[in-house]
């Protein structure tokens, strides 16, 4: 069936060449990188990365580009054409270059929970919990059903051990926060808030670690990881949003006093 969705798989007409972009990656901290996130993950260190968080293409739509709404994840934004797989390859990478005893987290449908949970165990990783994004400004939907309010992430590790939780004895899994608005938002389908990425880096790391995000988007990654005084690695393959998200990190950098002692 032509219109499947397609797990682990990268079609090659809308992959970015990565050999121009590389001298040395394991070098290339606060950068975002255009390219597809496979391929620029095998040219980083193995165990250079302190937390992976990210929000993968969900599958929603179909080879066409159109919503097909599977899921509570799911917002009517027209043609999307790069969100018609469901990329799981990417994480066979992540677990080489996470350290272990780090932390991971993914963002996904809610009908790809299990698929993603049992990927993360095939790899090596240890799935521990969900974490959900509710959002608190919602608009009310036409359909006899429920309105799509909360996103979903499967957290996990690298190893047995909860080395770098910040979380304390009383944390939920959950984030409260309306959808992104005003100086914050960008021409970006899918962009997550700067307080949620910003809350889960507080809690997984500490200051000067780096944060891996092999789908950056819009770099809300990138903004979260710098007002939190870590460091980044970005991936994205579009240049369009390579562009926006370079951009946009690059005025948070400036005026962002407590993260400039890790560029030394």
């Amino acid at each position: 069936n032509s219109n499947r969705r397609r797990i682990g798989r990268t079609r090659g007409s809308e992959v970015q060449s990565d050999k121009r972009i590389f001298v040395s990656m394991a070098q290339e901290f606060n950068s975002i990188i255009c390219g597809e996130a496979s391929s620029a993950l095998k040219q980083m260190e193995g165990g250079s990365v302190d937390l992976l968080l990210t929000d993968p293409p969900y599958g929603t739509n179909d080879e066409y580009g159109k919503n097909v709404r599977r899921g509570t994840n799911d917002t009517d934004f027209g043609v999307i054409d790069w969100d018609t797989e469901i990329p799981l390859g990417f994480l066979n990478e992540c677990h080489r270059v996470l350290r272990n005893d780090r932390w991971g987290v993914v963002f996904t449908d809610r009908k790809e929970i299990t698929t993603l949970w049992r990927y993360l165990e095939e790899v090596g990783f240890r799935p521990r919990n969900t974490f959900y994004w509710i959002k608190t400004n919602k608009a009310p939907t036409p359909r006899s059903n429920f309105k799509s309010s909360v996103e979903t992430a499967v957290v996990f590790t690298k190893g047995r051990t909860t080395e770098k939780w910040r979380g304390g004895g009383d944390q939920d899994n959950y984030y409260e926060s309306p959808f992104v608005s005003g100086d914050e938002k960008r021409d970006h389908p899918t962009q997550k808030p700067v307080g949620l990425f910003q809350h889960l880096i507080e809690i997984f790391t500490d200051e000067g670690d780096v944060v891996l995000d092999p789908f950056i988007g819009s770099g809300t990654a990138a903004v979260a990881s710098v007002k939190s005084g870590r460091r980044y690695v970005g991936v994205e393959k579009q240049e369009k949003y390579v562009e926006m998200a370079r951009d946009r990190v690059s005025g948070v950098e400036a005026r962002t006093e407590n993260w400039k002692r890790w560029l030394e």
